[in-house]
């Protein structure tokens, strides 16, 4: 952890008023963290900032299906 950096909050970009699909939002966020930590351990700490229901809604049902 060259920077001390341990945590990183990733907020559903581009979902409210830019209308990005959600589903969309939450595979790509899901998958390219995913992808990160399975080669670099240096952040121990993912939280995902959701604004709306419909999108904790939407990570939540694809956390569940990610492959841990």
């Amino acid at each position: 952890m060259a920077n001390g950096i341990g945590t990183i909050a990733f907020p559903a970009i581009s979902c409210g008023i830019f209308g990005y699909p959600v589903p969309e939002a939450t595979d790509v966020a899901i998958s390219t963290l995913l992808d990160f930590t399975r080669t670099d351990t240096s952040i121990q700490k993912i939280v995902f900032a959701c604004f709306s229901d419909d999108i904790l809604v939407a990570y939540a049902d694809r956390l569940r299906r990610a492959q841990l």
